[in-house]
């Protein structure tokens, strides 16, 4: 069971809305300390006197407020999505291990029941640390210093590195700090992925207790992964009896069933650790990895890369990954409030030039390191360090398809998921911002979308058994609104429409399923897969966060035997022309907005140049 994908994609997604707000709310600022810097100086006393800035910072964090609001609003939906998978595919599992030892299992709802304590907790931790967004005072201190300093400065000499200062102050602060009674301050977008971590590291091993408790299993076996931290890397996939498991967990020396003695100070699953504990049982559960795969993985571990002229573990690399996407996070961010600025002095300009520059060296670094890490099929995650809202992932030898040129606020606006659709009111509103969000993309997609979307009719049918789909017969979308209060149907607007406009160009004018070249390479690429499905199995349990729409693809070329979360089930797959249709829709989403996805031994290459051939065949 491999519930770390099911994690991050969740988590990931809740991050990235938070730290895509904050990258938004250094333009906000930005434009509101050019406002302050250009005020004539004899009139700045009775700018900040006058409540004028304070009437500024209000407007500001109004602003923001906004965008925090939707942003936590769709967090806590992910919340509970991400309860009822990780829920569902521990019971999954469970089942086939009850039905290995007789026994049957508790109904699902118990397993929900048993867990749903921590689940609570973790909405009032979220909650928690999603109403320190709305503390002003520190970005009305900031705004009032700034000011005050600037009074301070009758010739205007200082008034660059007073700005300078700010700026800084400001980037390093964010929208908010959580402070921690060690005394360590935490951004507030990376505290609530920490956070969230081990909150649903405690739900899935509460889980795991209750089937643990059904089942009557008499041992643990400990999750494996390819660079472990150093504490726990001779622990990870051992087996240990359920007494030894718990001097483990206590700090006592435990021995595992092979024999070999351990201890450790940092208990499985807490202080961001990865690794989970799964029910076992001795003498009838399959160990998840042999011997010979430990050993291989440690000396992997140990044998490490080369980077920057030095030796480092593959754990220390996947560090080193972190601090680079947190340091491309923080460039955008100084980038974002610089460019506000930057032609109200040649400081700025010089300022914001070194931003791009030194924004530009990081790129180059990450990009080195995710060449190092390919072949221990690492995943680089640009969307982690591009500050997209929507991106869900791209990997390891699996490397890019192709990393999207171009301009990067581009790219980042086309990975702008949308609204999540949760009414109806949300679903017109999230055509209304497709229509706009179309303009960001490139030719031909910017023409065929910008057709099809501009004339497109929606309809709500209450006995229709889907949330939204295209109806070919009636040329329309058609919805069940009654469906958008279910979390398990809620999407974001512009994956929605991505998908079913692609639909209904493909219906009226491509007819994919027709084109004799598009189901030869459906045909060639599903063969591959067919002729070797573990090492396409491998190549994916090697992906973290992939893109729904590309799991989905390999879903329809796998029928199902690659093991993806976003999928539709088999019988789907073997209808009519539903192959076709989704795999060019998929695509179609994917390119249109420029969503990196692994290059997957080059499985998808022929069918991506296919589609856009054919939407280039609509433009002529």
């Amino acid at each position: 069971m491999n519930l770390d994908p099911i994690l991050s994609t969740h988590i990931d997604a809740i991050q990235t809305r938070l730290t895509n707000a904050e990258l938004n709310w250094f333009g906000i600022t930005g434009a509101t300390l050019r406002k302050i810097y250009e005020t004539p100086h004899d009139q700045l006393p009775s700018l900040l006197y006058s409540g004028k800035v304070g009437e500024m910072t209000s407007a500001d964090l109004h602003r923001i407020k906004i965008q925090l609001d939707r942003a936590h609003k769709h967090n806590m939906v992910d919340l509970h999505r991400l309860f009822n998978d990780v829920t569902a595919e521990v019971y999954e599992e469970g089942q086939a291990m009850g039905k290995a030892k007789g026994v049957p299992i508790s109904p699902k709802k118990e397993y929900r029941a048993a867990a749903n304590p921590l689940l609570l907790k973790a909405y009032r931790d979220y909650e928690v640390m999603a109403r320190s967004t709305t503390t002003n005072y520190t970005y009305r201190q900031a705004i009032n210093k700034y000011v005050n300093r600037l009074i301070a400065e009758p010739d205007n000499e200082g008034y660059p590195s007073i700005l300078r200062k700010t700026i800084r102050e400001l980037t390093e602060q964010g929208i908010s700090t959580i402070d921690y009674a060690s005394g360590r301050s935490v951004r507030m977008d990376s505290a609530v992925r920490n956070s969230l971590m081990t909150e649903f590291t405690n739900v899935i091993q509460e889980t795991q207790l209750k089937l643990a408790e059904d089942i009557g299993t008499d041992g643990w076996e400990v999750s494996a992964h390819i660079a472990p931290a150093e504490d726990h890397a001779e622990i990870q996939g051992m087996v240990f009896t359920n007494e030894e498991y718990e001097k483990l967990q206590a700090g006592d020396i435990a021995e595992d069933i092979d024999g070999n003695k351990h201890q450790t100070d940092r208990a499985i699953g807490i202080w961001n650790c990865k690794h989970i504990s799964f029910p076992f049982l001795i003498g009838i559960s399959e160990r998840a990895y042999d011997p010979e795969r430990l050993e291989q993985m440690l000396a992997e571990n140990e044998k490490g890369i080369n980077h920057n002229g030095e030796n480092i573990s593959l754990y220390e690399a996947t560090q080193e990954q972190r601090r680079l996407e947190t340091a491309m996070r923080r460039e955008r961010e100084n980038l974002n409030l610089l460019k506000e600025v930057r032609d109200t002095d040649p400081r700025f300009e010089q300022a914001y030039q070194k931003s791009r520059a030194r924004l530009a060296e990081l790129r180059n670094e990450y990009k080195s390191l995710g060449a190092a890490l390919e072949p221990a099929a690492i995943r680089m995650k640009w969307d982690r360090s591009y500050v997209p809202a929507g991106s869900m992932g791209s990997n390891s030898q699996n490397r890019v398809v192709a990393m999207f040129t171009g301009d990067e606020e581009q790219i980042a606006k086309l990975n702008n998921p949308g609204i999540m659709v949760t009414s109806e009111k949300e679903l017109k509103q999230g055509l209304a911002e497709f229509k706009k969000h179309i303009q960001n993309m490139d030719e031909p997609y910017r023409t065929i979308y910008s057709q099809y979307a501009e004339n497109t009719k929606m309809q709500n049918e209450p006995l229709r058994m889907v949330a939204i789909g295209y109806d070919p017969e009636k040329d329309m979308l058609i919805y069940n609104k009654k469906f958008f209060t279910l979390p398990k149907y809620q999407q974001p607007a512009n994956i929605v429409f991505s998908h079913e406009l692609a639909h209904r160009y493909d219906i009226l004018a491509i007819k994919s399923w027709e084109n004799k070249e598009f189901m030869g390479a459906i045909e060639v690429a599903m063969n591959k897969v067919k002729s070797d499905i573990g090492k396409y199995n491998e190549l994916y349990s090697s992906i973290k966060n992939a893109n729904p729409a590309f799991q989905d693809i390999l879903s329809a070329l796998s029928d199902n035997k690659i093991n993806v979360q976003y999928k539709h089930d088999s019988l789907y797959w073997s209808k009519g022309n539903n192959l076709s249709l989704e795999i060019f829709a998929n695509i179609s989403y994917i390119r249109a907005n420029k969503i990196n996805t692994p290059e997957f031994d080059g499985l998808l290459n022929d069918l991506i140049k296919i589609v856009n051939t054919m939407f280039n065949k609509g433009v002529k």
